[in-house]
């Protein structure tokens, strides 16, 4: 399995040439290390897909041995599998077009070698967290992945307000992340490795006893912890707002392929746990049930367009942690890969329109005709027939499809129907930030632009990736069922009823648009009203919150260090001695035993109060 190492390699290869070497590459030069090494990099993992679906196995790779300490022994190992290849398949080809597609975004930037350096180096860490075959491996790679967003988020570092945005985000994911080390702690105390194979076997071996145990609800509850820091969900969400102020590309990377979907694939790793554990489990039902309604109920309010699609991956996440709440990792895991494609194709969509329109951001502003821009409008249709998990055409209602049927036949009916309540406010942001942007008029002389191979490729490929093909070809690949039985497993009444709420979303906003507005308008002074828009537009006040919960605490905590009162307790001490001192010898010129007496009685006292008060 030369392959698994060479897909790691050829990125962290890029990194070192783009890192050491900038100044004596060109531009194109520096186009062609940035993309091609990560192509390279896909084709060792599809050539690794091909053997492992003629031989299905799980493989484990062994490299070196890492920690050894007495009978304690942490291996550097990979282990491939086909969840762990398909999510190597999904990184190294939304990797590579977000890549490709950044030629033509980054193109008048001049550090655009930093840029590829970052981007190939997070998608190494990103490849090894995947392939990891113990927590302690995958938390390195963890905060690899970590430091590398921080990086990218930042990006522009001309702008102050990008390193603060840079920032929070980075120590709240860090915060979030100390979670999970102590989660590790507690398995290492308890079972005496981090090896996810052995873990498995130790814990359903004793399934029996561990069921419902404390200190297996400890750990599942840790693990939840570090899992909603990163997938970006109530209330540690905050940072993936903030990561917006990154390149968008970087954006689309983040949303699509890695950051968001790393506390899921950690859940997914360490599911037998959360097994175990029915009471993490309802936790984590209703972790999702409340974000993606809060989430998807925030975006309706918004006009920045990066944002609106912020508020769109935390609610599909949402979606996510509420399958593995009802035990359907199946299809949370293929939810996952569905809505990668798709939000990469509306994060690269919205970007190639930000950019034409001067880097304008805000819905309102936008409004172009779609004739202006035929391949970005129908790119982005493609992603939002998506996002609302349009019937039949797309990969995203098959897998969203087996979520709502799974909450029918667990009779979770309250659950079912607040998700339901998500899918209609997803209809309506989605129907709303889709007919501002474009209208139907006539063209635009103003905004001809050529088309270009460098910005449209991606869009074109990830539109194609959105079809029901991909679905399907996973589904092949896992071996789980025929087309068939997909289909007929799914309920037909359920999908007529999830479509009629979609379209009745847009059926509500073209009504309230058209007769309402004037009233709302009306209304929008009343002391509530704006109030309850102050704290949609402020995101509930969260960040309020956590600056009076942590921030303020913080600094008091430091202004109350800074003033040292410690170091005035003991200069009484000095100053003590040195009165004493001063007056031995000036009443005794010449007696220095005296003065050494009494500084080593003085000492011998101090002493004697450390010991008996600390």
């Amino acid at each position: 399995m030369i392959f698994v190492n060479l897909a790691i390699f050829f990125p962290f290869l890029s990194f070192l040439l783009l890192l050491f070497n900038k100044n004596l590459f060109s531009k194109k030069i520096i186009y062609f290390i940035g993309n091609f090494f990560v192509f390279l990099s896909f084709l060792c993992v599809i050539k690794t897909t091909f053997l492992l679906y003629y031989h299905p196995q799980t493989l484990i790779i062994p490299l070196w041995s890492w920690i050894k300490c007495d009978l304690f022994n942490i291996k550097f190992n990979f282990i491939i599998n086909k969840k762990s290849i398909l999510l190597l398949d999904m990184v190294t080809f939304i990797g590579f077009l977000i890549n490709f597609f950044s030629i033509w975004y980054m193109e008048k930037n001049d550090d655009i070698s930093r840029y590829f350096a970052y981007i190939n180096l997070f998608i190494m860490w990103i490849e090894i967290l995947i392939l990891s075959d113990n927590l302690l491996l995958m938390f390195f790679s963890w905060e690899g992945a970590g430091l590398c967003s921080y990086l990218l988020i930042g990006f522009y570092k001309k702008k102050i307000e990008n390193g603060y945005s840079a920032l929070k985000s980075f120590l709240i994911t860090r915060f979030t992340d100390s979670f999970l080390l102590i989660a590790m702690f507690l398995i290492i105390q308890r079972y005496h490795t981090l090896n996810f194979l052995k873990l498995k076997n130790v814990v359903f071996y004793n399934s029996l006893i561990l069921k419902n145990h404390f200190y297996n609800h400890i750990i599942s509850f840790f693990l939840l912890l570090g899992a909603i820091g990163k997938s970006a969900q109530i209330p540690v969400h905050i940072w993936l707002l903030d990561a917006m102020v990154g390149p968008t590309p970087i954006s689309a990377l983040f949303h699509a392929a890695t950051m968001v979907t790393l506390g899921i694939y950690l859940i997914i790793k360490t599911y037998y746990f959360f097994l175990l554990s029915p009471i993490i489990l309802k936790f984590l039902i209703w972790i999702g049930v409340f974000t993606l309604i809060i989430s998807s109920f925030t975006a309706i309010f918004q006009s920045d367009l990066k944002k609106i699609l912020a508020y769109s991956t935390m609610s599909q996440m949402g979606y996510l942690f509420l399958s593995l709440g009802i035990k359907n990792i199946h299809a949370a895991f293929l939810h996952l890969l569905s809505h990668s494609f798709f939000k990469a194709l509306l994060f690269l969509a919205s970007g190639s329109l930000i950019k034409n329109l001067n880097y304008e951001r805000n819905i309102f502003k936008i409004n172009v005709s779609y004739k202006n821009f035929k391949i970005i409008f129908f790119s982005f249709f493609v992603g939002c027939l998506s996002l609302l998990s349009f019937p039949f055409i797309t990969s995203s209602f098959y897998s969203k499809e087996q979520i709502f049927v799974s909450l029918l036949k667990s009779n979770h009916f309250f659950v079912l129907s607040l998700a339901m309540l998500g899918t209609f406010f997803t209809s309506i942001y989605t129907f709303r930030v889709f007919f501002y942007i474009f209208n139907f008029s006539v063209f635009d002389s103003k905004y001809i632009k050529k088309n270009d191979i460098l910005q449209n490729f991606s869009l074109i490929i990830l539109s194609i990736s959105c079809l029901p093909v991909t679905y399907f070809g996973i589904q092949k690949f896992y071996n789980f069922s025929s087309i068939s039985m997909i289909i007929n497993e799914i309920s037909w009444k359920m999908s007529i009823f999830t479509f009629l709420i979609s379209m009745l979303g847009g059926i509500f906003l073209y009504i309230f648009k058209k007769f309402f507005q004037d009233i709302c308008f009306f209304y929008r002074r009343k002391n509530f009203i704006k109030f309850f828009q102050k704290v949609i537009k402020k995101d509930w006040y969260f960040n309020k919150l956590y600056k009076k919960l942590f921030c303020l605490f913080f600094f008091n905590y430091i202004q109350f260090f800074k003033k040292n009162y410690l170091e005035n307790f003991f200069d009484i001490f000095s100053i003590l001695i040195k009165f004493l001192s001063n007056w031995k010898l000036l009443e005794n010129k010449k007696k220095f035993s005296w003065y050494f007496s009494i500084i080593i009685i003085i000492n011998i006292i101090i002493l004697l109060m450390c010991i008996y008060f600390f």
